[in-house]
């Protein structure tokens, strides 16, 4: 019998020294010994991992591209005055350095991964930028003091252990439809179990060409709980125009975080809350709102089928500050709402809406004791809320704990909280002040 022998063969090739061709590794092992860099002048293509730990030096003159299919290499030097741009995925798991050049994005992920993958030398006139891609980097953030995963230009320090964690840093300018705008630097910071009482400091920094016409000066950090739809003003402790940084402590929790100034360009308002209930006949609605900033009307907004809507009414706003607002309107059928939030030079933009049915007759929810001193009683009045979290904020909007409701009288305990207004915001919408004395 005879036997039909397939030998399968992939190619290694070992190479280091200059490279003038567009390098395009297909079905081939390209191997960079460890000390050991090639240097190419035109673009890279690669549908394989580019192995050893030497270095791939992005050395031309008139703009690069490097696309790696989604594929990893080691180190990477940017030394292209004209720039590079990167058109696919990619992941580095050594030192991404930058010589020269911009290092473009555009809309993919550069992953620096869980090892010793990091940036390098950034400058003003040699740096990340993106449209929609991020960098990212998986760290361990255990009681991170003085901590800048990746060099990502976001230095951490809290006690808290909060385990692997991804920062994700972006270029996109935060903005609103009321017209605020941001710099061009973002991050998100995935949340840690719990994502509560991290007492966290940042050092945030930026170059001069994200600054988008923001003044260095009025700085302060913003942050977003839903990706970037509403912020809150968390403020400034420090403030250093020489070396381009904003510094805030006593950051409660993670999640998105931007620059922009509460004067030029502020952005919106955070809604902590808008809800309804129908009581006798009677649609009220209530909402909630923290850090306002020039903020000078609410109109009432009503449909009857969520796609025509119409003004019923408007309430004043006090402008800035933190505020609980209410509107009535007489129940007819099915109804929606929504609120159209204006500020002094009549930019505006729009809550989610919510929408009341003509059989809904649900108590409000409600807190006894209140003022509390040392705990007191959430006490629901839509049996629905049973399983949901229930979140606890501080007067100016930043989150300090989630709350789980178990029971229709959930024991909320307030004995560590300092005296002032607390905030508690249910999943349906409603927002319930408390007042620790």
């Amino acid at each position: 019998m005879n036997k039909i022998v397939v030998l399968l063969i992939t190619w290694q090739i070992c190479i280091a020294g200059a490279l003038r061709a567009q390098l395009n590794v297909n079905n081939t092992i390209l191997y960079i010994p460890g000390g050991d860099y090639v240097s190419v002048q035109k673009d890279v293509i690669s549908n394989v991992n580019i192995q050893g730990t030497g270095k791939l030096l992005l050395n031309g003159k008139f703009g690069q591209v490097i696309n790696m299919g989604g594929n990893k290499l080691y180190s990477m030097d940017i030394n292209d005055t004209a720039g590079v741009k990167l058109a696919s995925n990619m992941a580095a798991d050594g030192i991404v350095s930058f010589i020269n050049g911009i290092f473009d994005l555009q809309s993919y992920v550069l992953d620096l991964g869980s090892a010793g993958g990091t940036l390098n030398g950034e400058t003003n006139g040699s740096r990340i930028t993106a449209t929609t891609g991020t960098v990212d980097k998986t760290a361990v953030f255990n009681g991170p003091n003085l901590f800048n995963p990746g060099d990502l230009g976001l230095v951490i320090t809290s006690s808290a252990s909060m385990g692997t964690l991804t920062i994700k840093r972006g270029h996109q300018q935060q903005t609103s439809a009321n017209g605020g705008l941001s710099i061009h630097r973002y991050y998100d910071i995935s949340p840690p179990a719990g994502n509560s009482g991290l007492n966290a400091t940042f050092n945030f920094s930026y170059f001069d060409g994200e600054l988008a016409g923001r003044t260095k000066s009025e700085l302060t950090l913003w942050t977003s709980e839903d990706n970037g739809l509403s912020w809150n003003n968390l403020g400034v402790d420090n403030n250093d125009p020489v070396k381009d940084q904003v510094t805030k402590n006593g950051i409660p929790h993670f999640s998105r975080f931007t620059l922009a100034s509460p004067v030029n360009n502020p952005l919106p308002l955070m809604l902590l809350g808008f809800s309804g209930i129908r009581m006798n006949g009677v649609d009220i609605l209530k909402w909630q709102t923290a850090d306002e900033q020039n903020t000078r009307l609410f109109e009432v907004e009503y449909s009857t089928d969520g796609s025509g809507f119409s003004s019923v009414g408007s309430v004043l706003a006090m402008g800035s500050g933190s505020h609980i607002y209410s509107f009535t309107h007489p129940a007819a059928g099915p109804a929606y709402y929504r609120l159209k939030m204006i500020d002094m030079d009549d930019h505006f933009t729009y809550s989610k809406v919510i929408a009341l049915s003509g059989g809904q007759n649900i108590r409000a929810s409600q807190l006894q004791p209140n003022p509390a001193y040392a705990g007191t009683q959430l006490v629901i009045g839509d049996n629905r809320l049973l399983g949901t979290q229930a979140l606890l904020f501080d007067g100016a909007g930043g989150l300090i704990r989630m709350i789980t409701i178990s029971y229709q009288q959930q024991d909320v305990d307030v004995s560590s909280l300092a005296e002032g207004i607390y905030y508690i915001k249910l999943q349906n919408g409603e927002v319930l002040t408390l007042v620790k004395k």
